[in-house]
């Protein structure tokens, strides 16, 4: 199970970026625990993350890969040093040890399908920020010793057979059909690399008055596919009324920027299901063996989507 730091924990690590004690607020417990904070005027993101979750190479790493995207002029939550000129510190609180990172905020709203700015414009602008952290992600060159890992090799990847219940055949089948599919696709430096992991309008937001938008949390980012990045954006379109249109608007300003070596609607099927799994995978290793009973149906609720067997 993951460890997640309290609100007095964070304080302490916030002092490493100057941070004023009073101003820390809690954000959420996901993978990690995060936290905003004001510092010298500035408000920023907090991120305190159990290191057996993930290890200081990968957080540095993580970081490594942020900075690159900033070098190439691409709109991220950025990091930032601490007083001690580094990028993960580290901080004991009564939980335990944790591994601290700051990131700026980033600029502008929060949007979704019930927000005014949920436009064609919004679409292919997220599409094409995607494209762009691909195009970055394509040349990118460790300047670390850490290494971000696989995306076979994430946790709860790792362990699917011990997590999926021993009477839940239909997802066991499923994950072998479409691990077995996935042998098949191929990997280049142009179709192969870090993704983001995450990418839905919970980890953006949009400058309404110039349309752009900043990308942030980069805590799943792992080597994939980069069509797996679109597969789990249009997961979240998947369940609109507009979901064609806006699926076409996504891809529309995706290949603006970088164009589809070959057709991608059958790797995109099969990488949604990937997804799928992924999200149905994770809920199972967070909640534990013994769920409650909200966290009960959560699971029903995804097992169901799993044994639909659908891509988009």
């Amino acid at each position: 199970m993951i460890r997640y730091a309290s609100v007095d924990t964070a304080r302490q690590a916030a002092a490493w970026w100057g941070g004023q004690g009073p101003s820390v607020r809690h954000l959420s417990d996901s993978g990690n625990s995060e936290f905003s904070f004001q510092h010298s005027g500035t408000r920023s993101i907090l991120r305190l993350t159990d290191p057996s979750f993930r290890t200081r190479d990968q957080l540095e790493a993580e970081t490594d890969f942020l900075l690159h995207l900033v070098d190439a002029g691409i709109r991220v939550g950025g990091p930032l040093q601490s007083s001690n000129g580094r990028l993960v510190e580290e901080v004991r609180g009564t939980e335990g040890v944790f591994l601290v990172t700051v990131f700026t905020w980033a600029p502008g709203v929060v949007v979704d399908e019930t927000s005014p700015f949920w436009t064609r414009e919004l679409l292919l602008e997220w599409g094409r920020t995607l494209a762009k952290i691909h195009d970055a992600a394509s040349t990118y060159r460790p300047r670390v010793s850490g290494r971000r890992w696989s995306w076979d090799q994430e946790v709860w990847m790792a362990q699917a057979t011990t997590l999926i219940p021993v009477d839940d055949s239909d997802s066991r089948n499923e994950l072998h059909r479409v691990l077995e599919h996935l042998q098949q696709l191929p990997k280049s430096s142009t179709t192969f690399g870090l993704v983001h992991g995450d990418l839905g309008p919970q980890n953006f937001r949009l400058e309404p008055e110039t349309g752009r938008i900043t990308v942030f949390d980069f805590g799943n980012c792992c080597y994939h596919w980069f069509l797996s990045d679109l597969a789990t954006s249009l997961t979240v379109l998947s369940g609109s009324s507009h979901r064609e249109r806006l699926r076409e608007w996504l891809l529309q300003g995706y290949e603006s920027v970088r164009p589809f070596e070959a057709p991608p609607e059958r790797s995109l099927d099969w990488l949604i299901r990937l997804r799928v799994l992924y999200v149905y995978l994770s809920r199972l290793y967070k909640f534990g063996l013994d769920p409650s009973p909200e966290e009960r149906e959560i699971l029903d609720r995804l097992r169901s989507r799993v044994h639909r067997r659908t891509g988009w």
